[in-house]
């Protein structure tokens, strides 16, 4: 028997525990009418924690219905996992997704298969944008014919490798470089390090404070030491003067002997 999305939606209001799933894949009365049960759906989960898999697939979602769901994930903090294959939107739809991935801290696989139309290099761009941001997206099931496809491949790589160090109960240090200079203070990185850290100041909630006062101490001992070599270079430089005005001057009070 066909799922009917009437009878699920309230439920999702409810907040049901019992439903942590839900596939309507090619549903016939969802597709009658995808855009009402598309915003009907997005209100009910506004304020549901219980929902993990979401699949609507083949539901004639457009743009604008999309950029709802969108909408929903920059707050939800229970989906991780979300299919809109095989739908209806194109470029404007994935620019919806990639900012609502900014903000969002749960989704762990997206598929964006199979739409109607092709993604245009500005979605992509603004999804490639959005992993400046975001470490939890970790697979994205799509097709793309684009130069940008190697460097969002490499970012989700990147995405993968933070949580298998993280699982693997790795040391923040391990893995801090990886994660995007945006989301360093989730992970308990300080502002100092953030500000500096193209000079390379660490400074973790792990102990990070001993790390900090010792890169300081050691910048300290490059810069006197630099300024000693500056001292020694310029006495170096002054010697070579004084010799050269004394070479110059028995050259002179040889020609004067000569002459005489």
């Amino acid at each position: 028997m066909a799922v009917r999305p009437s009878e699920l939606i309230p439920r999702l209001a409810a907040n049901d525990a019992s439903l942590i799933e839900i596939n309507l894949t090619d549903n016939a009365t969802y597709q009658m009418k995808s855009a009402d049960y598309t915003k009907q759906l997005v209100d009910a989960l506004s304020n549901n924690d219980q929902l993990k898999r979401l699949t609507l697939s083949k539901l004639n979602i457009t743009d604008q219905s999309v950029s709802l769901l969108a909408e929903l994930l920059k707050t939800n903090k229970s989906i991780v996992y979300l299919d809109v294959s095989h739908n209806k939107f194109g470029t404007a739809g994935l620019i919806a997704i990639a900012e609502s991935l900014k903000s969002n801290t749960t989704l762990i696989e997206l598929s964006v298969i199979g739409q109607s139309q092709p993604f245009g290099e500005a979605g992509l761009q603004k999804m490639t944008e959005m992993f400046d941001f975001n470490v939890t997206l970790q697979k994205i099931n799509w097709r793309l014919h684009s130069r940008q496809s190697f460097a969002l491949n490499k970012l989700i790589s990147r995405n993968v490798d933070i949580n298998r160090r993280i699982q693997a109960g790795q040391k923040l240090d391990d893995y801090i470089n990886l994660v995007p200079r945006a989301r360093k203070g989730d992970f308990g990185v300080q502002e100092d390090y953030i500000a500096g850290e193209a000079g390379g100041v660490v400074t973790t909630a792990e102990g990070g404070g001993e790390k900090q006062e010792k890169k300081e101490e050691k910048k300290e001992e490059e810069k006197q030491e630099k300024k000693e070599e500056e001292k020694q270079e310029e006495k170096q430089e002054k010697k070579e003067e004084e010799k050269q005005e004394e070479k110059q001057e028995k050259k002179e009070e040889e020609k004067q002997e000569n002459q005489e």
